[in-house]
């Protein structure tokens, strides 16, 4: 025929349940992202505590992703050691105070309720059944996080300064709405989220993460020794 058709393959055994530890701290009473996770199909969800639990590397190993909850209490001791979990695991974190406890950045309050997609980025899985709307303006895709509030974007430090760029603030393209980093081998991706006024785009954002994510999962392994020669 005269058109062209869009495959989209996805390769993997849908029978197989992602593994998922979620961090939080005191009561998952209204925490939006936990159910949203837990709802799926896809995935098993393992609810760490850090009020209570720390996670060593070796348990980080055991999950196909860590969820980092919105609402963790970014200041205690267990939150701040989750920054040597990432190297070992898949990282989805939806808490933007948590950047300062690990000295990589700050966070910021968005202006508004939107995000806007980079203009190269609307068709990466990260959007996948996400509907933008037309704003007029060409080359922009907005996208309502929250309802009747305003979420929290990060100024990043030095460490993620070079970082994959998916999403801005709508409204102030210099905070930064979503990054992703070494997404091919136990990726760590920042989305903004907040469980009193997530929209339907945001909890779709959530799954997609996570899935994302759950796709970069590898084994850590030991490399050979060195050798020398003068």
């Amino acid at each position: 025929t005269n058109g062209c058709h869009l495959y989209s393959i996805e390769i993997g055994d849908d029978s197989q349940k992602s593994k998922i530890g979620y961090a939080y701290s005191g009561s998952l009473d209204n925490d939006v992202a936990y159910t949203t996770i837990s709802q799926s199909e896809s995935y098993t969800v393992e609810a760490i505590n850090l009020a209570t639990t720390a996670v060593s590397s070796e348990q980080a190993q055991t999950y196909d992703v860590l969820v980092i909850s919105p609402d963790v209490d970014a200041a205690s001791a267990n939150a701040k050691a989750l920054w040597d979990v990432l190297p070992w695991t898949p990282v989805v974190n939806m808490s933007a105070a948590i950047y300062a406890a690990w000295e990589q950045g700050e966070a910021v309050q968005a202006a508004s309720d939107e995000m806007a997609i980079n203009a190269t980025k609307p068709n990466n899985s990260l959007f996948r059944g996400i509907e933008f709307y037309d704003d007029g303006e060409e080359g922009t895709y907005p996208l309502q996080i929250v309802s009747e509030s305003q979420f929290n974007g990060i100024k990043l430090g030095s460490f993620f300064a070079k970082d994959d760029t998916l999403a801005v603030g709508y409204s102030d393209p210099t905070l930064l709405a979503v990054h992703i980093h070494n997404a091919s081998h136990n990726g760590y991706i920042y989305i903004p989220f907040v469980n009193a006024d997530a929209t339907e785009h945001a909890q779709q954002l959530l799954i997609n993460a996570v899935k994302v994510m759950a796709g970069s999962k590898s084994e850590v392994k030991p490399l050979s020794a060195p050798s020398f020669k003068l």
